[in-house]
């Protein structure tokens, strides 16, 4: 482990700044170690000892490493730290607190979807592999069969693109495109879609698939933003925007 910064006579700095000292001190460390996740680091006596800080200092030091999702801390004789595998929802997280905290205009997500969306068709042309392609095949037959039923469209649409984001096989833009899609599509399933927007969106998957097929990144990005593009002036025509 690290060594704790601490104050020029040798003990812990004050409790004023001892919890962001101790929690850059562990995160560094973490992440430096490169720790497996589910490794049990240490239990919070282990910890207080080792450091020098009180127990108060070592539990809101954990709790901060906790919300940026690097730790899980279990309570119990068997409990402790332990390394927590991180995914998309700590980034979900991160964004909903972005977007929430500087009052993100709604168009700014839009905006960002459509962008990160090309760029994933893209990707998606020069890296898919036939596996995923068949599995968006499926997806296109199973959304066909779905035009009577909105909701379980969506649903669909988010599994959708969810496999384009895969396609790229690059584990950041998956993770980034995971979270921006999870705060857009949570509330597509109220969206009132008519059947003319649902047959144009099974369409819209098409041209995609055989962009992906084609691997023509170029007419992959083209068709990507047209769909999303398609939906957002849905939305403004049906006034459904927030």
């Amino acid at each position: 482990m690290t060594e704790f910064t601490r104050s020029a006579d040798g003990s812990p700095e004050p409790n004023s700044s001892a919890v962001s000292v101790l929690a850059a001190s562990l995160r560094e460390d973490i992440l430096a170690s490169r720790y497996a996740p589910g490794t049990r680091l240490y239990t919070l006596r282990d910890l207080q000892q080792r450091s020098g800080y009180s127990l108060s200092v070592v539990r809101e030091a954990l709790q901060l490493l906790q919300a940026s999702g690097l730790v899980t801390i279990r309570q119990g004789a068997k409990g402790g730290v332990l390394v927590r595998r991180t995914d998309h929802d700590v980034v979900t997280q991160s964004l909903s607190a972005l977007i929430a905290s500087n009052d993100i205009p709604y168009a700014a997500v839009i905006e960002s979807r459509q962008e990160l969306e090309g760029m994933c068709a893209a990707m998606a042309a020069r890296n898919v592999t036939d596996a995923q392609l068949a599995e968006l095949n499926a997806s296109l037959e199973r959304a066909k069969a779905l035009i009577d039923d909105p909701v379980q469209f969506s649903l669909e649409n988010v599994t959708f693109h969810g496999l384009i984001s895969a396609g790229t096989r690059n584990p950041v833009i998956i993770a980034v495109s995971a979270a921006l899609s999870e705060l857009f599509f949570k509330e597509t399933t109220r969206v009132a879609y008519s059947p003319e927007a649902l047959i144009a969106t099974v369409r819209a998957h098409g041209r995609i698939i055989r962009a992906l097929k084609n691997r023509d990144s170029d007419a992959a990005r083209k068709a990507m933003t047209r769909h999303v593009s398609g939906f957002d002036e849905y939305m403004h025509q049906t006034r459904q925007v927030k």
